[in-house]
């Protein structure tokens, strides 16, 4: 009598093939490989079917973000009168004058090689301007939002958000600005050309609003050449063979981004304009997706849209190309025609958005993945803050460089430095020039046709204060450097010295005490010994609002939160914590938590590896900043930065002025970079938080 298939028996299967594949490998017996491998997918597909994978366990449970997805998909009725509201605007429209004699925007007007943010062409058109050329029925964007919550703690897909937004008198307006919709233009144009786009936006300058705003108008622009046989506004009298595809979009973020993204397409969106799903996990997990979870939708293919992680990505081109080879175009795998329906690449696109692009920099399974999917789509955007990365070593070796600053550098080793600087900027300037009119790159320090920051902020103030360490700690350093020289190169030493520090520790808590006791106070400066805080007179006091003053404070090394942990315990400072461990079912709660806290909540959020790196660059650092200097911020912003004298933070600065300038060449702005590298940020801000 045959034994019953056990889930401990197909692991056992599973293992038992894989290693005898390996075997075969070692040999170069192709077709042997071949065959298991055939094996293996027509078994796994089987057990899949069954609602099996190959761990044995069940793949019927439907995941919490996707079944609360599958409850917001728009039934009938919905579709139906979002589709009586376009065919009401198309009618609109009829009645407007004529918007196609306007004058055509010259889209490759851009200078080669002399461009800073991509669209000068575009800086002295007008609000209404940039509207009319669109060829919108109303200012705003089509099926956006019109009300906002400012403090972003609603889902305005839920009903009690739709409620809240209707009614609330604490809602605000929710409309793009200039800068916005100058992106947005060109996109447009760019879409209707196939031409893909560098959105290197900084971070609080609003990627997420553009992109998504593309997606909308792309839907648009195919109800209005199916009404009228044209797109709308200037680009009536394009050259255009046809209409867009009816196709739907798809948005690709990290795992720890994928609730914030949904959250950010929630508060644009109307509810049962686009239906949106998440595909995250692994391809196994994942059995009949498309049949049975993507074909739920009743929207057009236009008006969905996929928000995929990039593990889900990976994942899926594993097995729709061949891994461990890499190239311009990845090489299809040899059962691609049989795999690929079953997959993310089984789908036309209508417009790709990748977030964190600079993540597909190299030839990996990243840059398959993502190579992969723009060739299935018509148009990709692809967003990133930091295209010029920031790995230490990249500049010279790090074991060498810290061994010259803690024992004397030799000439050489400056001379070097230098030739490859000179080396980079010139390949930069390179670059430039052949990714003429494929970027967009603006800082919140970027002015509108009016000359204003395009921010609408107050500017921030940055205080460095610069610590004396105690003696003993400088003669602790000393020996830990002089030790991890010898050992390994110094490799660990900031991190082993640094971070401990009792000075900075001190100063820390001091600071946070004098902030929550009162909103608005002036910031602080380092006092006449170097080891305390003292009220700055040259700044002044702010208003104090009803929302209470709030602090981000970022460390760079999670292994030292535990001490901040217990410093603020020992002064009574109520406090969360965030960081890159921390499972992604208890982020939004631990964010909306510290948003929710009132004067006498925890108003302190650690934050640390969570979206960013340890600050090897200018450009992470102008990311930390963005996170809560931008829109919808309210009250003024003091960065603080402790500084400890005589220690590896100049070498830090170095690493960080050498990848500002690369960045600063490649978009060919003036370079405005931080006088030190950070150990310690502490943000006063008001209620919410990105």
């Amino acid at each position: 009598m045959d034994s019953p298939i056990t889930a401990a028996g197909i692991r056992r299967y599973f293992k038992t093939l894989d290693e005898h594949m390996k075997k075969l490998k070692l040999y170069g017996d192709e077709e042997s490989i071949n065959t298991l491998a055939a094996m293996r997918d027509e078994f796994l597909t089987m057990l899949n079917a069954a609602g099996i994978d190959k761990h044995g366990k069940g793949t019927t449970a439907i995941p919490k973000n996707l079944a609360a997805a599958l409850k917001q998909l728009a039934g009938s009725q919905q579709i139906e009168s979002i589709q009586a509201e376009v065919e009401a605007m198309l009618a609109q429209l009829d009645a407007q004058p004529d918007l196609e004699e306007m004058p055509r925007v010259d889209f490759e007007a851009t200078p080669r090689v002399d461009w800073k943010e991509g669209v000068e062409h575009l800086k002295d058109l007008t609000l209404n301007d940039l509207w009319r050329k669109l060829g919108l029925p109303t200012d705003a964007l089509v099926f956006f939002q019109e009300r906002t919550d400012p403090t972003a703690t609603i889902d305005p897909w839920t009903p009690e958000g739709i409620e809240w937004l209707q009614t609330n008198p604490l809602a605000e307006a929710l409309m793009p600005r200039w800068h916005q919709l100058v992106s947005i233009l060109f996109l447009v144009d760019c879409m209707l050309k196939g031409n893909p786009v560098l959105l290197m936006d900084e971070v609080g300058v609003g990627k997420t609003m553009q992109a998504i705003g593309l997606i909308a108008i792309r839907a648009f622009f195919y109800d209005h050449f199916a009404s009228k046989g044209k797109f709308p506004g200037i680009f009536g009298s394009s050259d255009a063979k046809g209409n867009l595809k009816d196709a739907p979009s798809v948005i690709v973020c990290p795992p720890t981004m994928l609730d914030q993204f949904t959250a950010e397409i929630h508060r644009y969106l109307r509810p049962g304009t686009f239906d949106l799903l998440p595909y995250v996990s692994t391809y196994e997990t994942r059995p009949q997706w498309w049949q049975k979870i993507w074909l739920k939708s009743a929207q057009r293919p236009r008006r969905r849209i996929l928000l995929a992680s990039h593990t889900a990505l990976v994942s899926d081109a594993g097995v729709a190309f061949e891994t461990e080879k890499y190239g311009p175009t990845p090489p299809k795998a040899k059962n691609w025609d049989s795999k690929k329906n079953t997959t993310i690449y089984g789908q036309e696109w209508g417009v790709c958005i990748l977030d964190e692009a600079h993540c597909a920099r190299k030839y990996n399974s990243s840059y398959n993945a993502t190579r992969g999917l723009r060739e299935a789509s018509l148009m990709t955007v692809a967003l990133t803050a930091t295209p010029i990365m920031t790995k230490p070593a990249v500049r010279l070796k790090l074991t060498n460089a810290l061994r010259g600053i803690m024992r004397g550098q030799k000439k050489s080793e400056s001379e070097a430095a230098q030739e490859y600087m000179d080396v980079v900027m010139k390949w930069m300037t390179v670059m430039r020039d052949r990714f003429t009119g494929y970027v967009v790159r603006r800082t919140v320090m970027s002015t509108d046709n009016t000359g204003k920051p395009i921010s609408g902020l107050e500017p921030f103030t940055e205080h460095n204060i610069i610590l004396n360490l105690y003696q003993w700690e400088l003669d602790n350093l000393d020996v830990e450097a002089s030790e991890l020289a010898e050992e390994h190169g110094g490799a660990v030493l900031y991190g082993a010295g640094k971070v401990s520090s009792r000075a900075s520790l001190d100063a820390l808590a001091h600071i946070l005490q004098y902030h929550l006791a009162e909103d608005g106070r002036q910031p602080l400066k380092a006092d006449a010994e170097g080891r305390g805080v003292e009220p700055d007179p040259a700044y002044d006091t702010q208003p104090v609002t009803d929302l209470p003053d709030k602090i981000v404070v970022y460390s760079a090394f999670p292994a030292s939160n535990e001490i901040i942990c217990d410093i603020f315990k020992l002064f009574g400072i109520q406090y969360l914590e965030l960081n890159g461990k921390t499972p992604m079912n208890r982020r939004q709660g631990i964010i909306k938590q510290f948003q929710a806290a009132d004067r006498d909540g925890p108003r302190v959020l650690i934050l640390s590896g969570v979206g960013s790196d340890t600050l090897w660059s200018a450009l992470e650092d102008d990311q930390l900043k963005g996170r809560v200097w931008r829109q919808p911020q309210r009250k003024k912003v003091r960065v603080y930065r402790l500084i400890a004298d005589k220690t590896p933070d100049v070498f830090l600065n170095n690493i960080s002025f050498d990848k500002g300038a690369m960045h600063e060449a490649f978009v060919g702005s003036t370079v405005h970079l931080s006088e030190f590298s950070t150990s310690v940020i502490a943000l006063v801000q008001p209620l919410t938080v990105y």
